[in-house]
């Protein structure tokens, strides 16, 4: 069970790495249909240990932002709105480019 640290100034920079790396050699595979990020998250329920988790880590980027979000009010439902905050932070990195159109050129619609 874990989080990416998405509050890291290098997350997004790494996160395209990673994903260069494991896409590119599959760009072109017509049998493609797209690639997931994850499945179902292993926290739910449990973000309460999610948050403890960080703050039992040495310190990071996203364990300020916990400490600082946690400061207006440490409670079950804190935790939980903020591991889902940083999961929305995390699916928004994943912005993915088109598919490239030349690649796979649509139907003709010419009736001439």
């Amino acid at each position: 069970m874990g989080m990416p640290d998405v509050y890291a100034p290098e997350f997004l920079a790494v996160a395209d790495k990673v994903a260069a790396e494991q896409c590119a050699p599959r760009q072109d595979d017509p049998y493609l249909l797209g690639y997931f990020i994850g499945n179902e998250p292993p926290w739910p329920g449990r973000e309460s240990l999610v948050v403890d988790t960080i703050l039992e880590r040495p310190p990071s980027a996203i364990q300020r932002e916990v400490k600082a979000f946690l400061a207006e009010g440490d409670t079950p439902e804190r935790h939980k709105e903020f591991v889902y905050r940083a999961f929305d932070k995390f699916l928004s990195a994943a912005e993915f480019p088109r598919p490239r159109l030349s690649a796979h050129p649509a139907p003709s619609t010419s009736t001439a």
